[in-house]
């Protein structure tokens, strides 16, 4: 407004201290079968302090406003690596993960700004611990004379309170929550083939499923301007069922390279791509805040002196195409 006056202020202080013990212990069963264990202590604490001088639409804060956490956790793993050949390595793994307490503190104004400040938080959000189960089975590769690498796993795991922002939404803040649980699965695979001195291959592909299981999870969805496909009741929007937001399904990514001369490069060139199936913007979701992306690039040139120099020309998204990345859901 005229006069650039300060319309608001408020400030946060964070400290964290962590701390952890742990080792892990390696025992060969045989010559082509190996295991691993390991045993892992964690200590988490943090001290919060915030306040409120000139809020923009609360009262200002007559004392600091504080939060305190304290976490410890004990963890495992246990893994495995199996040689079938000299040419092929499986391998598998199990193990528990953790995270700690999480404050969010940003207070200058809420989501209960319409009702009065809820004394009991002050608009500070604080997530509970995490916990999390994953597994992994996969093999690594070397084929065809040492000239085609492949490797491929297949993944699981459970989050119980994973730790979520509700980033935006009707009243623009992010505060934290807990999910009663998430999980996720699928595959990663990577091809690395050189056919000779003058042409090789790197490609990517992976399925990533996500899902958000939490009956009674609500956030506040878009201020305005976007259609929600969620149920939406008084609460905001439920987002039980979701798929995590960006986190697409499928990942696609890769490049093709050629050079006439395998020492000094000569005339070279090469082709990329990289593709990511539809994601959600956000936690809940709609028909506007969502969105895929293939990106295309060419690069060509002349190489000479061992490769030492070089001119080239590059390009870009060679399609053209308008990939919608992300999205500002608030309506002020």
């Amino acid at each position: 407004t005229a006069g650039n006056p300060q319309n608001g202020y408020s400030y946060q202080r964070q400290e964290a201290d962590a701390w952890a013990l742990f080792g892990s212990v390696d025992y060969r069963i045989s010559d082509v079968w190996s295991v691993k264990a390991g045993l892992r202590y964690s200590k988490d604490k943090k001290d919060f302090k915030a306040a409120r001088p000139q809020p923009t639409f609360q009262s200002p804060t007559l004392r600091p406003i504080l939060e305190k956490t304290d976490d410890s956790k004990t963890n495992w793993d246990l893994s495995t690596t199996y040689k079938l050949s000299d040419k092929v390595n499986l391998y598998g793994r199990i193990a528990p993960g953790y995270r700690a307490s999480s404050i969010q503190g940003r207070i200058l104004f809420c989501a209960d700004f319409e009702g009065g400040v809820n004394p009991a938080t002050n608009c500070v959000s604080v997530a509970k611990p995490e916990d999390m189960t994953s597994g992994e089975i996969g093999l690594k590769t070397i084929l065809a004379d040492q000239r085609l690498r492949f490797n491929l796993t297949a993944y699981t795991y459970e989050v119980k309170g994973q730790q979520i922002t509700a980033v935006g939404g009707k009243y623009n803040t992010a505060p934290l929550l807990n999910a009663d649980k998430t999980q996720g699965y699928g595959f990663e695979s990577e091809l690395e083939y050189i056919h000779s001195g003058n042409a090789w291959a790197n490609i990517g592909l992976s399925y990533n499923g996500t899902k958000i299981k939490d009956k009674n999870l609500y956030v506040a969805p878009c201020g305005g301007g976007c259609t929600v496909t969620d149920p939406v009741t008084s609460q905001g929007a439920l987002v039980d069922g979701n798929r995590l937001p960006h986190a697409p399904e499928w990942i696609f990514n890769g490049i093709v390279n050629y050079q006439s001369d395998a020492y000094n490069r000569g005339i070279f060139a090469s082709f990329d791509w990289a593709y990511y199936s539809e994601k959600s913007f956000f936690l809940y979701e709609s028909k506007e805040f969502k969105g895929d992306g293939l990106t295309l690039g060419l690069r060509a040139g002349y190489g000479w002196n061992g490769g030492k120099y070089e001119v080239a020309l590059w390009a870009r998204n060679l399609a053209d195409a308008v990939i919608v990345e992300g999205g500002i859901d608030f309506d002020n």
